[in-house]
Protein backbone atom coordinates (compact mmCIF):
# COMPACT_ATOMS: atom_id res chain seq x y z
CA UNK A 1 0.00 0.00 0.00
CA UNK A 2 1.44 3.32 -1.02
CA UNK A 3 1.28 5.90 1.74
CA UNK A 4 0.98 9.61 1.82
CA UNK A 5 2.44 12.62 3.50
CA UNK A 6 1.98 13.30 7.22
CA UNK A 7 -1.59 13.07 8.41
CA UNK A 8 -1.44 16.35 10.28
CA UNK A 9 0.54 19.49 9.54
CA UNK A 10 3.67 20.10 11.56
CA UNK A 11 4.64 23.58 12.80
CA UNK A 12 8.32 22.78 12.18
CA UNK A 13 7.83 22.12 8.44
CA UNK A 14 8.63 18.44 8.82
CA UNK A 15 7.38 16.12 6.11
CA UNK A 16 6.95 12.42 6.62
CA UNK A 17 6.29 9.76 4.02
CA UNK A 18 5.21 6.21 4.69
CA UNK A 19 4.28 2.98 2.98
CA UNK A 20 3.00 -0.32 4.29
CA UNK A 21 4.12 -3.72 3.03
CA UNK A 22 2.94 -6.97 4.64
CA UNK A 23 1.72 -5.14 7.77
CA UNK A 24 5.15 -3.48 8.17
CA UNK A 25 5.33 0.32 7.98
CA UNK A 26 8.38 2.05 6.48
CA UNK A 27 8.70 5.78 7.03
CA UNK A 28 10.95 8.62 5.93
CA UNK A 29 11.03 12.05 7.60
CA UNK A 30 12.61 15.22 6.26
CA UNK A 31 12.81 18.91 7.12
CA UNK A 32 13.83 19.88 3.59
CA UNK A 33 11.77 20.28 0.47
CA UNK A 34 12.34 16.95 -1.29
CA UNK A 35 10.83 15.25 -4.30
CA UNK A 36 8.06 13.02 -2.91
CA UNK A 37 8.32 10.55 -5.80
CA UNK A 38 12.01 10.09 -5.05
CA UNK A 39 11.30 9.36 -1.37
CA UNK A 40 8.65 6.77 -2.25
CA UNK A 41 11.01 5.21 -4.80
CA UNK A 42 13.67 4.96 -2.07
CA UNK A 43 11.25 3.28 0.34
CA UNK A 44 10.14 0.83 -2.35
CA UNK A 45 13.78 -0.01 -3.13
CA UNK A 46 14.35 -0.73 0.57
CA UNK A 47 11.45 -3.18 0.39
CA UNK A 48 12.98 -4.80 -2.72
CA UNK A 49 16.34 -5.23 -0.97
CA UNK A 50 14.69 -6.64 2.14
CA UNK A 51 12.77 -9.14 0.01
CA UNK A 52 16.01 -10.15 -1.69
CA UNK A 53 17.72 -10.79 1.66
CA UNK A 54 14.87 -12.23 3.71
CA UNK A 55 12.48 -13.66 1.15
CA UNK A 56 9.13 -12.85 2.69
CA UNK A 57 8.95 -9.59 4.64
CA UNK A 58 7.54 -10.27 8.08
CA UNK A 59 7.99 -9.05 11.61
CA UNK A 60 9.82 -12.25 12.51
CA UNK A 61 12.28 -11.92 9.60
CA UNK A 62 12.97 -8.30 10.51
CA UNK A 63 13.63 -9.23 14.14
CA UNK A 64 15.95 -12.06 13.10
CA UNK A 65 17.89 -9.86 10.65
CA UNK A 66 17.82 -6.58 12.53
CA UNK A 67 21.60 -6.21 12.35
CA UNK A 68 21.43 -6.11 8.54
CA UNK A 69 18.82 -3.39 8.54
Amino acid sequence: MLGSRCARPSPTSTSCFHIMQANIWLAAVTKQNVNAAMVFEFLLKIIDVMQSYFGKISEENIKNNFVLI
